[in-house]
């Protein structure tokens, strides 16, 4: 097909038609995948710290916490949640890709991202930033695997 031509491109040597409208579907599927997992890991994040924020404060007075900061059951309810997220989050973006186990991981890189500025925020101890790494890698796998396995099924 020549260049300009109706139903051609216009630069010489690029995909045009069906082969580039498959493509750029894929490329589309994908993106809308990664943030339909981020919107669903940000939700299930949200619903498990409102419903741990009410259980935690029926049994740790604010006060209990060393130097005033955010009590223990506060942080384990953070990794928690954040652990959540990116299982759910993940699960759901590498399934809506099409059994993509990367996307999973995206989404995790992005929670923890998130995550990490909530740890530097507040100062949480060091123990929480190894921990939401590590569970953020066993979340992601998981997800992924999940997702794979489930073509088989």
């Amino acid at each position: 097909m020549k260049p300009g031509a109706p139903g051609g491109t216009p630069f010489p040597g690029h995909a045009s038609g069906p082969e580039w409208q498959g493509r750029t579907g894929l490329k589309m599927r994908r993106l809308a995948a990664l943030l339909a997992g981020l919107v669903i890991g940000i939700a299930i994040i949200f619903v498990v710290e409102t419903i741990g924020q009410g259980l935690v404060g029926l049994f740790i007075v604010r006060d209990a916490a060393p130097g005033g900061g955010v009590p223990l059951g506060v942080k384990v309810l953070d990794l928690v949640s954040w652990t959540l997220g990116i299982f759910g989050g993940g699960l759901v973006a590498s399934l809506v890709a099409g059994h993509r186990p990367l996307l999973a991981w995206l989404v995790g890189i992005v929670i923890l991202a998130l995550a990490a500025m909530t740890i530097a925020l507040l100062d949480y101890p060091q123990w929480i930033t190894i921990g939401a790494v590590m569970l953020a890698v066993v979340a992601a796998s998981l997800a992924g695997r999940f997702s794979a396995s489930s073509i088989k099924t």
